[in-house]
């Protein structure tokens, strides 16, 4: 009796444990950013969004920015994160939601295509701070929606949406 009872309590002290872990990433802060278009003909011609954040506060935080379709499907394997600006993008990860962000450091995520696609876009922006789990406001962004036209090879951005009507969140 004594030994199916320890049995049991490692069982549920090991699925709590699992639960807890997975449900690490507890949001201060979030918001949406809409009407974002993602397609890819070619390398000539495609159109990807990129949203580009910018910590304000004196600590780092943690961001998780989840893409969905049109069908609500994420979009995740698409996703990158860069820091650096233009002519010396440096990536951070790719494939993935969940980034760092260092206190007034910015970062860039977008999707790149890999493959034909053709989509309406959407992102949940989140993030939090274990450094100041009390700290209410920490991103400011924007999206933007850069192409690449087919034939004369241009590459220009031709959307700029704030995120929050440009309001800390």
């Amino acid at each position: 009796m004594k030994r199916i009872f320890t049995t049991i309590l490692f069982l549920v002290l090991s699925f709590t444990h699992h639960a807890y872990a997975q449900s690490s990433f507890i949001p201060q802060g979030s918001a949406i950013a809409s009407n974002l278009q993602f397609y890819y003909q070619s390398d000539n011609g495609y159109t990807n969004p990129t949203l580009f954040l910018t910590n304000i506060s004196n600590v780092p935080i943690q961001c998780r920015v989840t893409f969905y379709d049109h069908d609500g499907n994420e979009l995740t394997r698409y996703a990158r994160t860069q820091t650096g600006g233009i002519n010396s993008w440096t990536t951070v990860n790719t494939g993935t939601t969940d980034f760092e962000i260092p206190a007034k450091g910015s970062r860039r995520h977008g999707l790149m295509p890999n493959g034909k696609i053709f989509a309406i876009v959407h992102a949940t922006v989140e993030w939090m701070s274990e450094a100041d789990p009390k700290l209410r406001k920490a991103l400011v962004g924007g999206a933007d929606i850069h192409r690449r036209d087919y034939g004369g090879g241009l590459s220009y951005s031709h959307a700029k949406i704030m995120i929050n009507n440009g309001e800390p969140f």
